[in-house]
This record gives structure tokens, C-alpha cells and sequence, in this order.
């Protein structure tokens, strides 16, 4: 894009200096003209007092028509050396320009980007002001300024706002219905497969043995149980009562 637009100052430049060559070359060609057209002038009266001045008329003549030839010489001069510098002047500047461009072309590079990136961020800044601004509206702030009808615009979006919310709400306890009956189902296949299991294992299992009982002793031994019974308060004396079995 920087070089399109140098190629483009350069041929601007160019054209300007042909058009200035040839204002130059023009006037060059008139500072001619009204030198010849001065010179005949010159010679005009004194051609006619001749008469009279014949031996000085000549060189009068001469001499106007020199000095006329010189000023035309020197304006012809002038002209061509003035465009000639003027002409340089603006090739140096031209290529200065174009060597500036060229050396510093990151950096000009650079600075677009950077102006590029902080217009971004302004219209960024923007943005989050205007969203944070709605944001406050939505949540019941700073309403003092609303008129009627953004008060009911209001209104409408938190009711479109809720309707969303009720609906993804609803889709999100039906996904979870749907997958707690899978499970369930899961789990009652697992619970039949485990009982035919305790079936199988019951039916493939030895009977037990019985168990074996422990004979009572009947002998005809006496066993004799002592039993005391205190009647009183403790610490005082107590009548003690003894049974035999």
C-alpha cells in the first residue's frame, strides 16, 4: 500500500515538473519575441530621422538592438537556469522522499498498526461501556433516566430472557430424567442377573451336615445353691437369711 502510493506521488511529480519544463521553454520563447519585437521598435523612429543622422543612426541602432539581444540573453538565461534548479530541487525532494519511504518502511508500517490498533480498542472500550450501561438496566439499575418505552423494552427482553432460561431449564431436568431411568433400568438387569446367580449357588450347594447334640449328664449328684438375703439399711446390722437348695 506505501509503495502504490509512492509510484503514484512519483508520477504526480513527474507530470508536474513536464508541465513546469514546458511553462519555462514557453516564456523562454516569448522573452525572445519581445526581444526581436523591441529591437524593430528601436530601429522604427530612428530609420526614419536617418535622414538627418545618417552616419549616427546606424550605430544607434546597433546598440539598441545589442542591448536588447543581451537583456533577452540574460531573461533567457535566468529562466533556463532558474527552472533547471527549480527542476533539480524537486528531483532531490522526490527521492529523498521516496529513500525516506523506503528506509523507514516498517516503521511506518508499525505506526499504521498501531493507529489501526487503537481505534479498535476505543470502539472496544465503547462496546463494553454501552453492554455494562444494559447490563445495570437489565439487572434493575439506574432506571431513573428510562423513559416509558425503554422501560417496557426492558421488560420485554427480561420476559424473552426468562422464557430461554425456563426452557433450557426444562430440556436440562428432562435429559436428567432420561438418564436416571436408563440407570434405573441398569440397575434392575444387574439385580435380575444377581438373583438367578443366588439360585444357581443355592442349587449346586451340599446339604449340611446336622449338628451334633451334647448330652445332658443325669447323674444323680446334688448340686447346691447358696443364696444370702440381707434385710436392713447398709452399714447398720442386717438380718441375713440363708437358703439351701
Amino acid at each position: 500500500m506505501l509503495v502504490g502510493g509512492g509510484e503514484d506521488g512519483e508520477g504526480e511529480d513527474g507530470d508536474e515538473a513536464d508541465r513546469e519544463r514546458d511553462e519555462q521553454a514557453g516564456d523562454v520563447l516569448e522573452a525572445e519575441e519581445w526581444a526581436s519585437e523591441e529591437g524593430v521598435r528601436a530601429l522604427g523612429p530612428l530609420r526614419r530621422r536617418g535622414r538627418r543622422h545618417r552616419l549616427l543612426s546606424p550605430w544607434k541602432a546597433l546598440r539598441v538592438l545589442q542591448h536588447q539581444l543581451v537583456n533577452a540573453r540574460y531573461t533567457t538565461e535566468k529562466w533556463i537556469f532558474s527552472g533547471t534548479l527549480f527542476s533539480m530541487e524537486k528531483t532531490i525532494d522526490r527521492y529523498r522522499r521516496h529513500a525516506k519511504s523506503g528506509i523507514n518502511n516498517n516503521e511506518v508500517t508499525q505506526i499504521v498498526q498501531l493507529q489501526q490498533w487503537k481505534f479498535e480498542a476505543a470502539s472496544m472500550s465503547r462496546k463494553i461501556e454501552s453492554l455494562e450501561v444494559s447490563k445495570r438496566k437489565l439487572l434493575g439499575e439506574n432506571l431513573e433516566s428510562c423513559s416509558a418505552e425503554e422501560l417496557h423494552e426492558i421488560e420485554g427482553k427480561i420476559e424473552q430472557s426468562l422464557c430461554h432460561v425456563r426452557g433450557k431449564k426444562n430440556q436440562l431436568l428432562e435429559e436428567q430424567i432420561a438418564t436416571l431411568k436408563e440407570q434405573e433400568q441398569t440397575l434392575m438387569e444387574e439385580n435380575a442377573l444377581l438373583r438367578e446367580k443366588c439360585k444357581l449357588q443355592s442349587q449346586l450347594r451340599p446339604a449340611a451336615a446336622p449338628e451334633e447334640t451334647v448330652p445332658c449328664s443325669q447323674d444323680g449328684e446334688n448340686m447346691e445353691v447358696e443364696t444370702e438375703l440381707y434385710i436392713g439399711w447398709p452399714g447398720r446390722g442386717r438380718t441375713n437369711c440363708r437358703s439351701q437348695g
